[in-house]
Order: C-alpha cells, then sequence, then structure tokens
C-alpha cells in the first residue's frame, strides 16, 4: 500500500478492465492500465489514479509559463470548486497544475502535451504553440482546418509554419468524432428555423398593425420583438458554446489514451 498527497487514505494498485468504466480522480479522464485505488472499505470513497497521475511530479517549469513555476494541487483554488485550463480553455475540477501569483492553470494533460502531432491529411508535422498571431482583419481570422470554427489567440493550437495550417488542439483526432459535425449542422439549421420564424412573427404582426395605432404601442411592441429575437440568439449561442466545449474535452482526452 501506498499514500499520495490528494488522497487521506492508503492506496493499492490495481490492473483496470476495460468494462469497469472508471474515471481516474486526478485528470478526469477514462481510467485504464495500471493505476491505485484506494484500499478503505468504505462504499462512498471511489478514489482512483492512473499509475500516471500518481507519480506526476509536484512542481514543474512549463515553456508556456516561464515566469513561475506550476504547483500541482488535488483540486482548483477557487470557492467555486472548478478551473479553466489556460491551454485548452476546458474547465477541471480535480488535479490543476496551479500558478499563485498569476492565477494560471493547467489541466495535467495539457501540461504534457506533445510538441508535434502528425495527422494523415496534412503533409506536415503540427508544432504546438501558446498563442496565435493577432489579426488585425477580420478577414485575415484563423479557422481551425478541421472544424471550421475560429480561434481565440490567447489558447494553445497545433500549427504548421510552412503552410500556416491551424488546429485547435481537441481537433488533432477529430474524425474520429464526425458525429458531431452532423450534429453542429443540424443545430445550424434548428437556429435558422427559429431565427426565421421570429422574424416571420414580426412581419405578419406589422401587416395587422391598424395604420391608428398610437406610437407608444407600436414601441412597445417593436421592444417586445427584439426581446423575443434576442432570447433565441442568446440560446443559439449558448447550445453552440456547449457543443464545442464538449467537441474540446472529448477530441482532447482521445488525443491521450491514444497516444498522440
Amino acid at each position: 500500500m501506498v499514500r499520495h498527497f490528494s488522497h487521506p487514505h492508503p492506496l493499492c494498485p490495481f490492473e483496470v478492465e476495460e468494462e469497469q468504466g472508471l474515471t481516474c480522480s486526478g485528470c478526469e479522464l477514462n481510467l485504464s492500465g495500471s493505476a491505485y485505488k484506494c484500499n478503505t472499505r468504505s462504499s462512498t470513497c471511489d478514489f482512483y489514479l492512473h499509475k500516471s497521475c500518481f507519480e506526476l511530479q509536484r512542481k514543474i517549469q512549463h515553456a508556456s509559463h516561464p515566469q513561475h513555476p506550476l504547483i500541482l494541487l488535488s483540486s482548483p483554488p477557487s470557492r467555486w470548486g472548478f478551473f479553466f485550463c489556460n491551454a485548452c480553455d476546458g474547465s477541471g475540477s480535480s488535479f490543476t497544475y496551479h500558478c499563485k501569483a498569476c492565477d494560471f492553470d493547467l489541466h495535467v494533460h495539457c501540461s504534457s502535451l506533445p510538441d508535434n502531432v502528425t495527422r494523415h491529411d496534412h503533409q506536415h508535422p503540427l508544432g504546438l504553440v501558446f498563442s496565435l498571431p493577432k489579426v488585425e482583419d477580420e478577414e485575415e481570422d484563423k479557422y481551425c482546418g478541421v472544424c471550421k470554427t475560429g480561434f481565440k489567440e490567447e489558447f494553445w493550437a497545433y500549427r504548421c509554419k510552412e503552410c500556416d495550417y491551424v488546429i485547435h488542439l481537441g481537433c488533432v483526432n477529430a474524425e474520429a468524432d464526425d458525429d458531431y459535425y452532423d450534429e453542429v449542422a443540424e443545430e445550424e439549421e434548428e437556429e435558422d428555423e427559429e431565427t426565421q420564424q421570429v422574424e416571420d412573427d414580426d412581419h405578419e404582426e406589422a401587416e395587422d398593425e391598424e395604420t391608428e395605432e398610437d406610437s407608444d404601442s407600436i414601441i412597445a411592441r417593436h421592444i417586445e420583438r427584439n426581446t423575443a429575437l434576442q432570447m433565441v440568439i442568446n440560446n443559439q449561442n449558448a447550445r453552440m458554446m456547449r457543443m464545442q466545449q464538449q467537441m474540446m474535452m472529448n477530441n482532447t482526452r482521445r488525443l491521450f489514451q491514444f497516444g498522440l
């Protein structure tokens, strides 16, 4: 039996069976291979760690944050109980490499991303970059070569310098999640229909308005219509953001599980 700073009980080694469907309490990815589990008999203590997570260094110096070392914490330092990774912009609720001075966090799996990856659909290796150059002209905005959506310049990506080809961290294995793009297309079609319905309703009501209606009533109706349209737009944006974040997390997990 062994001890780990992140857990009060002794841990014992074991080999994970694929059908067990367990999750690592450190990196929050699917548990596989050699691992450790809590040795207490309590049925409420479901604590598991990959062997690699058990062996993580307590302090690292990372090239993305050279000014300070990063300290391994067993839980996020914020009172909300989660953090946002400065590499992938995904959230986490367990292990983080943290800089207190800068409020900087990395998922433990993002801290060990490979410097270079390859894709079958691109002729050159793609190098890990910690930010993208700022673009002044909107027409020059960079889009992911896989999912065709935009980038936040302050987050990491994989980039081909020769071709200026860029992809999200989570899109390295994106072809394994083709259903996602079908879902995006369906969502966009539904959003267009919702927006068109609001606009059609506005047009029909406008035709029915009597010319003698006072200006205050007209203004009130316009405010009501604009509010309804804005609610549709907000719902659309929220749905797309949730889907993109889920895609990023799913594909980033595949990146580490398949060792790419």
